[in-house]
């Protein structure tokens, strides 16, 4: 009795937990949805920035970028567009932070769901704090550079290279994963519906 009564209170708490986890994921699903479109618009995202570029790619988005690149930018931006670009990269901060909680709950989430949480790969859900280091190693870098010009920080620009190229790689590695479970629980669910159906 005391056996079943312990597995009952298991049973529950594993269902308490799934359930914090899917209202974790719904939350900063939106979360998530509603800050990459202040990134990206107007009047403090990559759309804004872009007004003082002339067309120049900016860091975040831009695989292997060289020291002249970063400081063609630097001069093409101006003093305006190079504060315009501090308050983006402040605000990047807070976009890190919500990436790596959406895409790490939800890389936990659709593996427990489809029972891999026992796996090897589970261990793939912490690729997101990795990307989200990466990227925090980029921003930090990135207000170094914009805070001490016009004196050029040559070491500095090639450290934040390779932090980008991580953090692309990282995050996209995240997206790619977390779609493909998604996908793939979704077919599950499709499928256990129908069966229920055809055998009802």
């Amino acid at each position: 009795m005391q056996d079943q009564d312990q597995h009952t209170g298991k049973d529950q708490k594993k269902a308490l937990s799934r359930k914090a986890l899917w209202r974790m994921f719904a939350f900063f699903l939106v979360a998530f949805g509603g800050w990459s479109l202040v990134m990206l618009g107007k009047p403090y995202g990559v759309a804004h920035i872009r007004e003082y570029s002339g067309g120049l790619g900016l860091v975040d988005t831009t695989i292997n970028y060289t020291v002249g690149q970063v400081y063609q930018l630097m001069d093409q931006l101006g003093q305006a567009g190079r504060a315009a670009y501090g308050r983006f990269v402040l605000l990047d901060l807070v976009y890190i932070v919500i990436y790596m909680i959406f895409l790490g709950v939800g890389l936990n989430l659709f593996m427990r769901e489809l029972g891999l949480s026992g796996s090897r790969i589970y261990a793939w859900r912490m690729l997101p704090v990795y990307a989200g280091m990466a990227d925090f190693g980029e921003e930090l870098s990135l207000l170094a550079i914009l805070g001490n010009y016009p004196d050029r920080l040559d070491g500095v620009v090639e450290f934040m290279n390779l932090f980008t190229l991580a953090k692309l790689a990282l995050f996209s590695l995240s997206v790619l994963i977390l779609a493909v479970l998604v996908i793939r629980w979704l077919m599950l669910r499709v499928f256990t519906n129908r069966k229920a159906a055809s055998s009802g």
